[in-house]
């Protein structure tokens, strides 16, 4: 994320899903890549999943709220 690598990032944090899909952080993280790409709809959904996992993630409902 930090070099601007945005694609390069949602595929490492797909791998990580792949890997544990129940870490909400992952999600997030993803969402962020997906809101940095202006692909919304895509980390509204990540997001989404993120809270499905854990309502309590600050991060995953600002990242939502950010891509609406």
């Amino acid at each position: 994320m930090k070099s601007k690598e945005f694609e390069l990032a949602v595929e490492c944090y797909t791998k990580s899903i792949e890997i544990y899909p129940n870490e909400a952080a992952s999600y997030s993280n993803r969402a962020m890549a997906y809101l940095k790409m202006k692909k919304y709809g895509s980390c509204i959904d990540d997001a989404e999943k993120a809270l499905e996992i854990d309502p309590t993630y600050l991060k995953a409902y600002h990242r939502r709220g950010k891509a609406l």
